[in-house]
């Protein structure tokens, strides 16, 4: 059953149907989304309040259903996605990818 939860468009077709239902980040600075470039710091600080606001845009952005499939496709490591960081996404898609309950049923 491993990987049957996945979706298993292809991540151009994911990509094509997020930016098409009008992602709000299209109108935010992207910085909030991906963070400062390489060479920058960011604290934790810093980090945290970034993040919370890209999540406030994300939680009113008619894209978020196709965000989240996009990210999961794609398991970014760095950034905010569908509300989500990256490192919540990559754990999400590492639980759908070995299904929901990896306990076996007992007879």
């Amino acid at each position: 059953m491993s990987g049957s939860y996945l979706n298993r468009t292809p991540a151009a077709e994911l990509r094509t149907a997020m930016l098409a239902a009008g992602p709000a980040c299209q109108l935010a600075d992207a910085a909030l989304f991906t963070g400062p470039d390489v060479f920058e710091t960011e604290n934790e600080t810093a980090q945290r309040r970034r993040q919370r606001k890209a999540k406030k845009i994300c939680a009113t952005c008619p894209a978020m259903a196709e965000c989240l499939a996009y990210a999961l496709a794609i398991c970014p490591t760095e950034g905010v996605w569908a509300g989500r960081s990256a490192t919540a996404i990559r754990a999400m898609a590492r639980q759908m990818a070995t299904g929901p309950d990896s306990e076996q049923e007992v007879a």
